[in-house]
């Protein structure tokens, strides 16, 4: 079962709005489950995990703007509950799916200046902590909390010139903030890559 309710605001070319309710109940649902670390596989060893029945629930916000004649903005929201509610390892009805954070932030701020044939783009994302691992209380595990993968902020920013003929110089930033953390598979860190791109435009 699938469904989803939204509302949307639109005031033309100046931006919108939209709000979600979604309602998604997943049945033979394949996830991975973490197995452990090894000097050979360092971003750790996943098995199949089949979950019965599970569902996940939320709310998603979006919203577009144009601040100016060359400046855009977005950001969209994503809210997100989940829930196993039937699997063959019995401890784990009730529980949160893995690896799903509940609060997710993404936003895009783009500009734009023609006369001098310069622009930028800044992004970025945000998560909250999401669990990673789940205790379960046996095999010497009893007592020990659910281990979670922290919130993460990632932040990003190109800038480019234009010039004639379809040719454009590029310098991007990538992972401004240089949040590293291997074991939750949160790499790489602070990139730069710097280049040209050409484009070709010819009418048939």
């Amino acid at each position: 079962i699938n469904s989803s309710v939204s509302a949307e605001f639109s005031y033309g070319s100046i931006g919108m709005h939209r709000i979600t309710f979604f309602y998604n109940h997943l049945d033979d649902m394949i996830d991975f489950k973490l197995i452990d670390f090894n000097n050979d596989y360092w971003r750790g060893r996943y098995a199949y995990q089949n979950i019965e029945s599970a569902r996940t629930q939320g709310i998603e916000w979006e919203s577009r703007v144009r601040l100016g004649q060359a400046l855009d903005f977005s950001l969209a929201y994503n809210f997100l509950d989940t829930k196993i509610l039937a699997s063959a390892d019995s401890l784990e009805v009730g529980r949160e799916l893995t690896n799903r954070p509940r609060h997710t932030l993404k936003f895009f701020l783009t500009g734009y200046a023609s006369k001098w044939g310069v622009g930028a783009t800044f992004w970025g994302n945000y998560h909250s902590r999401k669990l990673w691992v789940p205790r379960s209380n046996t095999g010497g595990n009893e007592g020990l909390a659910d281990e979670y993968a922290p919130a993460r902020t990632t932040l990003n920013l190109n800038l480019f010139k234009r010039f004639h003929h379809g040719m454009e110089a590029f310098v991007r930033l990538e992972n401004l903030l240089d949040e590293t953390n291997v074991k939750y598979g949160y790499w790489p860190g602070f990139q730069v890559f710097a280049g040209f791109t050409y484009g070709i435009n010819k009418e048939l």
